[in-house]
């Protein structure tokens, strides 16, 4: 094992399958374990309990399920292209890295509900914690990141992580990972790096040639059956 860095993913399935925990697909780990391999780190695939109640509420426990030091958490409805650079070579541990929920292939009415319900959340959560003068609702809903792609560091980020846990007692189940950890991302750190749509690409409709990164199916159960589609073998394989 490879105590320094690892890829983890949630892939536990809760009985009433209401959300995506369990839907990792075979080209999904398949491209998961190549990364790590060309990467140097080890893959980690939690499978449950789900202590939490919620898969997704899982990542805000990385790194309680992991025992290295840096650690990438990819959501299950995801897929790496095969010549994907290592992101821990290209970023520094200090730093909290994610990708903008925004993007701009989206509808501009579905960005503006995301970004309603988000800002409708974080004045919930703001309104119950005295934490409501170090952050601002409006800039949080502008700069509001995906928790589908994170890269994080025990160091730096564990006291994020942690307020995040707490902040989840006052979120609706609904985005209750990105909600808590968006506020305590800017709450602790007053911001993120983005790494870019590459990175976490949300729901693309070109399944037949990887144009980024990662491809995100963003929670979608009807959409989970085209990750065992995707051609993620687009680079040269690195022996």
């Amino acid at each position: 094992m490879n105590k320094d860095k690892a890829l983890l993913t949630i892939n536990y399935s809760d009985p009433l399958r209401i959300t995506q925990g369990g839907f990792l697909a075979e080209n999904s780990r398949e491209s998961f374990q190549d990364a790590c391999r060309r990467w140097d780190c080890d893959y980690i695939e939690y499978t449950g309990p789900c202590f939490a109640g919620h898969p997704a509420f899982l990542k805000l426990h990385a790194f309680s399920l992991c025992p290295h030091e840096r650690i990438m958490v990819l959501d299950a409805d995801t897929i790496v292209r095969d010549d994907t650079p290592s992101p821990f070579d290209m970023t520094s541990p200090e730093y909290f890295h994610a990708s903008q929920n925004a993007q701009a292939h989206h509808a501009p009415h579905v960005t503006e509900i995301h970004k309603k319900m988000a800002e409708e959340s974080i004045r919930n959560i703001l309104t119950v914690k005295p934490i409501e003068s170090l952050i601002d609702a409006d800039y949080i809903r502008d700069n509001f990141f995906n928790s589908g792609m994170l890269i994080i560091s025990r160091e730096y980020h564990e006291p994020v992580l942690s307020l995040a846990v707490y902040l989840s007692e006052f979120v609706s189940a609904h985005w209750i990972d990105q909600i808590p950890l968006n506020i305590a991302v800017f709450a602790y750190l007053h911001g993120y790096v983005d790494m870019g749509v590459a990175w976490n690409r949300q729901i693309s409709s070109n399944f037949d040639h990887m144009t980024d990164y990662i491809y995100h199916f963003s929670g979608d159960p009807r959409r989970y059956d085209l990750l065992n589609r995707v051609n993620w073998h687009m680079g040269e394989v690195v022996l």
